[in-house]
C-alpha cells in the first residue's frame, strides 16, 4: 500500500494507541520521507506470525500488550540488499488485529 501511497487507508490499520499518539498528517510526513525506498522493493517474503505472552512498544506508545502477534519480514531491494524485520500487532477493544508504527528517527 505505501509504494501506491494509501496514506488514509494504512493509518486506519495503526493500533488506536499509536493512532492517539500520531496524527494522521504525522503518519503521512513521515510514510512520504521514507516511502521512496520502498519503490526500489524487488521481493518480499512475510514468515508465519507467532503470539507473544507480552510485547512493549518501546519505540512507539512505551504500553505493554498482552498476546501480541510477531510477524517477520524480509524486503529485497534492487542490488540484493536486504532488510530484514518484525512487525509486531495486538488486539483493539474491537477483536481486530492492529499493527504498530513510529516515526523514523533523525
Amino acid at each position: 500500500m505505501s509504494s501506491f501511497q494509501q496514506w488514509d487507508q494504512l493509518y486506519s490499520y495503526l493500533h488506536p494507541d499509536v493512532q492517539a499518539k500520531y496524527t494522521k498528517e504525522q503518519f503521512i510526513e513521515d510514510r512520504k520521507k521514507a516511502g521512496g525506498i520502498f519503490a526500489n522493493v524487488k521481493d518480499y517474503k512475510v514468515d508465519k506470525a507467532s503470539i507473544v505472552e507480552s510485547w512493549t512498544d518501546k519505540d512507539g506508545t512505551g504500553k505493554t500488550y498482552q498476546n501480541a502477534a510477531e510477524v517477520p519480514f524480509i524486503l529485497t531491494f534492487n542490488g540484493d540488499k536486504t532488510l530484514r524485520g518484525t512487525i509486531h500487532l495486538a488486539k483493539t477493544n474491537d477483536g481486530t488485529w492492529r499493527y504498530f508504527w513510529s516515526p523514523i528517527k533523525n
